[in-house]
């Protein structure tokens, strides 16, 4: 299977666009992924990955977009629904396209225009995509956005503290949660300790990205 991925904005570094492009990299099994973009330039991070980027066209959907084993995986609404009307009136439905919605939306829901199959990184993206954008149910899975392998071995302090985060509401605005959501980072834990009771956790520790624990 080829995955040809559809993200707009790389510029910059971000949660959509990390996800975007390791599910080009770990799901194509057909040389190197191909990523369509209008970004006018891409951040560092994403220079080395061994994906070719190529622009945003119509030209390029004709060149990359097509065939049997060939699914287009579109992460931006506006992207999915050029694509769409694309299908419809240009390309006679030849095209597989599977949009992934990351973020709930209340704006240009006339303007929205999204295929048969779409995937949700959490319950509530569903249920904005239902009752704002009305798609159909049925249309919709939820895939919950993974972690690593190398994660597991903290997972039973992962979960202890995302419990620790809903039963004590006195730290949910402790230092120790405003993590970035992208990157790892080295949180010291005394505070939670003190206030959790919490004695065994380690004074260091690395943190998955908090959208682990999103519903």
């Amino acid at each position: 299977m080829k995955i040809v991925t559809v993200y707009p904005y790389l510029w910059d570094r971000g949660g959509a666009p990390d996800l975007a492009l390791e599910l080009a990299r770990e799901l194509n099994t057909e040389g190197k992924p191909i990523v369509l973009t209008n970004s006018p330039s891409i951040h560092e991070c994403y220079m080395n990955l061994n994906v070719e980027y190529k622009r945003f066209s119509l030209k390029n959907i004709w060149r990359y977009c097509f065939g049997d084993e060939i699914v287009v995986l579109s992460h931006h609404r506006k992207q999915t629904s050029i694509l769409v009307l694309l299908n419809l009136f240009l390309f006679f439905n030849k095209l597989k396209i599977v949009h992934v919605a990351h973020n709930s939306f209340d704006n240009l829901k006339w303007a929205c225009f999204f295929p048969k199959k779409v995937i949700a990184v959490s319950n509530s993206v569903k249920d904005n995509l239902v009752r704002y954008f009305g798609v159909k149910e049925k249309s919709i899975m939820v895939i919950f956005n993974g972690m690593k392998d190398h994660y597991l071995k903290y997972l039973d302090l992962i979960l202890t503290l995302a419990e620790a985060y809903f039963l004590h509401s006195d730290i949910r605005h402790s230092p120790l949660f405003d993590i970035h959501p992208i990157t790892d980072k080295i949180v010291k834990s005394v505070d939670v300790r003190k206030q959790c009771n919490l004695s065994y956790f380690p004074m260091q520790y690395h943190l998955v990205p908090l959208y682990v624990f999103s519903p």
